[in-house]
């Protein structure tokens, strides 16, 4: 098993990452920093947990039953693709993401 330690600095960002895991069937654990003059931590935390209880998770990782519920049909759309990689326009080696990601 690995594990992945994430920082969220944006709390408007957690919504899509939480999104993106469940799709994904991830286990998740969470624990949040609570900052000077922060109000209800512990009421976001719940909120969080709610959120993430809400689809269960698989015992297994099964890529057949992924691919099925993504309804993927086993084609990429090469073109879509492509525009994407251009319209996120990347400018760092993938070696330096790896690196500030395994800091």
């Amino acid at each position: 098993m690995t594990h992945i330690t994430v920082e969220i600095p944006k709390e408007q960002d957690l919504d899509t990452l939480l999104a993106l895991f469940r799709q994904m069937n991830l286990r998740i654990t969470i624990s949040k920093t609570v900052e000077k003059g922060a109000k209800d931590s512990k009421a976001s935390i719940k909120a969080i947990k709610k959120q993430l209880l809400n689809k269960p998770l698989m015992e297994k990782f099964d890529k057949e039953a992924i691919k099925k519920a993504q309804n993927w049909s086993g084609e990429h759309k090469k073109t879509e693709m492509l525009a994407l990689i251009q319209e996120m326009d990347i400018q760092e080696p993938i070696e330096n993401l790896l690196a500030q990601l395994s800091k």
